[in-house]
Formats: C-alpha cells, structure tokens, sequence
C-alpha cells in the first residue's frame, strides 16, 4: 500500500523471481525485481489489496502457496473510476540457510 519496493524486494530470495504476466517476461534477482517494482510503482499502487491463500503444499525446501488476489486502483489522472482487478496467485517459498521463508517464484493470473 506503500509503494516501497525495498521492503516488497526483501520477502524474495536473492534468486528470486516475478513472473510478469503483462509482459510475459520474468524478472529475477533483487536488484531486477527491485528496478521492477520502483517502476510499476512510480506509475501506480494499489489503494487496496486483498491476498488469500488457500492452499500451501509443503514439499521438502520448497512450499508452492496457491490462491486469489484483489485489487483495486485509484481513478487515473483522467478521471477513470477506480480499477479492480482480480484473480490468482502461485508462489514457490524457498526454506533459506537461516531457516526463514522467501518467495523463490511469484506469478500472478488474472482472470
């Protein structure tokens, strides 16, 4: 809701990869991700977000997460209503050294 790409980048394992479904590229490691992020952000966020998982398969190192996303975007410059977009999300987690959590892959799927 922020905008910061810095903390949106530190939830990714140094390898870590966005799947952007826009442009059907992948975008991978931190510094990537982060020219991503500050880019898609300087041009809009969300206002509101909503994620919800709905099911987590664990599978060794690795726990692929599966389930809907929601948000909704503030009227454009020329007045447009607020945008809501819609649909799913799967996310392999990556168990790291230390023992936490990062997201290794993050592909969203519109509806």
């Amino acid at each position: 809701m922020k905008a910061d790409a810095k903390s949106l980048v530190a939830l990714f394992a140094e390898d870590g990869m966005e799947f952007s479904p826009p442009s059907g590229h992948s975008i991978q490691g931190r510094d990537s991700l982060t020219s991503f992020w500050v880019g898609a952000f300087r041009t809009s966020h969300p206002m509101r977000a909503t994620v919800t998982t709905v099911d987590v398969v664990l599978n060794g190192g690795y726990a692929t997460e599966v389930g809907n996303y929601a948000h909704t975007y503030p009227p454009d410059s020329t007045g447009h209503a607020p945008q809501n977009i819609s649909g799913g999300h799967a996310v392999v987690w990556k168990r790291q050294g230390d023992g936490s959590w990062k997201i290794y892959i993050d592909m969203e799927i519109p509806k």
